[in-house]
């Protein structure tokens, strides 16, 4: 991997197509030999890196500042603020989510973050009886991990990895995933006819997917948020589907007009406004997260 130091700010690339990228997309393309090449610290684990804390930190909290200064309309919806440490969260890489998680579990964050972080992953902690949201030890967790290697089929790019505390810290544990399996009833999850989750893409980017039911052929049909074709997607889909929803935020979403090159609101900003609502509306159940939603459909 490389990293740039420009103007004493980090940069990568987006054209370094790297697993453990992190959440920014850099635009700019720099030739290899500006780049100053760089491993990550070395834990005692074999085959185990971690990444700055306070890197991770600061990366977040400066997404959050050029989102709110990019997309003028998500600071039109109530409450807002509450959900976008999640949107920004999902889009950690892999081994960010390890370093989060795992210093949230050891007590090291400030009380507002270790909430943020708790909150957005408590679904995805694993205690002695695998009940979530409860006061007992956690005692590790379970990430996705996306390959997008050639010739591997499309149920082979998602591996759960399984993280166990012991005296060593945290370690991948078959014995974790095995307990987990014996404990977690997948037949429970009944899906709304529309609803979200977020997808890794061919390249390695996290979008937000969206399911919808189809009552003639009697499946989901499945859309890409954002893409090219905005004509199959999206705010049509939203509004019968989820009327209600879309009665509470038609002041906002009725400036978003499909397909439209005038439209107030861009492509890019209407599909991040309707994952925030979905964040925002739980009782409606329509929108998850990637490990979340994996744990669930994945066929041990």
């Amino acid at each position: 991997m490389y990293m740039m130091k420009k103007n004493k700010n980090i940069y990568q690339p987006n054209d370094k197509n790297d697993k453990n990228i992190n959440i920014y997309e850099r635009n700019t393309k720099q030739i290899e030999n500006k780049y100053t090449k760089l491993t990550y610290k070395k834990l005692s684990k074999k085959d185990d890196n971690i990444i700055d804390i306070d890197i991770i930190l600061n990366n977040i909290d400066d997404t959050k500042i050029k989102m709110l200064k990019k997309y003028k309309y998500i600071k039109n919806i109530n409450g807002y603020n509450d959900v976008i440490y999640d949107y920004i969260l999902e889009r950690l890489s892999f081994l960010e989510k390890r370093t989060l998680i795992e210093y949230m579990l050891d007590d090291k964050l400030d009380s507002d973050m270790k909430k943020i972080v708790y909150d957005h992953f408590k679904n995805i902690l694993i205690d002695t009886d695998y009940k979530l949201d409860t006061d007992k030890e956690k005692i590790g967790y379970v990430l996705f991990q996306h390959d997008n290697k050639n010739g591997l089929k499309y149920n082979e790019r998602d591996k759960p990895k399984f993280y166990i505390n012991d005296d060593v810290g945290y370690r991948e544990s078959k014995i974790l995933m095995d307990h987990v399996k014996r404990n977690i009833d997948f037949k429970d999850k009944v899906y709304p006819n529309y609803y979200n989750y977020i997808y890794i893409d061919k390249k390695n980017i996290y979008k937000n997917r969206t399911n919808v039911y189809d009552e003639k052929k009697q499946k989901y049909i499945s859309i890409m948020c954002p893409t090219a074709n905005q004509t199959k997607n999206t705010l049509k889909d939203f509004k019968e589907k989820m009327y209600t929803l879309y009665e509470k935020y038609s002041d906002i979403l009725d400036d978003y007009k499909d397909n439209d090159k005038n439209s107030k609101i861009k492509n890019n900003e209407f599909c991040l406004i309707i994952e925030l609502i979905g964040r925002l509306e739980k009782d409606y159940g329509i929108q998850y997260d990637y490990d979340e939603y994996m744990l669930q459909t994945y066929k041990f």
